[in-house]
């Protein structure tokens, strides 16, 4: 009995039990165009089918550093205009890679990116844009 008491005491004190019911997944899609290699991955937590949280990795390499300069100018207009929370994770002159925080709340995020609260239709519609999910 002591040992049960001490292992919920320690889910709580840990955070786990707050947790409880959620499930993480992810969708990814590999891309290349001659130099250009292209990753993007969705992941997102959700419960019941509803997705809370979303994040989109981008991660583009390229020999072609101008390339690499194009992507990222592009993608900081789009993160400024949008005003999307994000972290620049590397940023060399052959890769870059960047993560979005999306708001799903926010129904410009929501149309801009295809996204979708329901979990299961967020799945269908990435599966069929070639997006591999686990």
């Amino acid at each position: 009995m002591k040992k049960i008491l001490l292992i919920v005491c320690i889910l709580i004190l840990s955070g786990c039990y707050e947790n409880s019911g959620y499930i993480t997944k992810s969708c990814y899609k590999e891309e290349k165009a001659n130099s250009l290699s292209d990753k993007t991955t969705y992941t997102f937590r959700f419960k019941e089918d509803v997705i809370d949280e979303l994040s989109i990795l981008y991660d583009y390499q390229d020999s072609d550093v101008n390339t690499i300069k194009s992507i990222k100018t592009s993608m900081e207009a789009e993160y400024k205009f949008l005003n999307i929370d994000h972290d620049v994770l590397n940023d060399e002159s052959q890769h870059y890679k960047i993560k979005y925080y999306m708001d799903m709340n926010n129904h410009e995020h929501i149309d801009k990116f295809k996204l979708n609260i329901s979990r299961t239709e967020l799945v269908k519609n990435l599966k069929q844009d070639g997006f591999i999910c686990e």
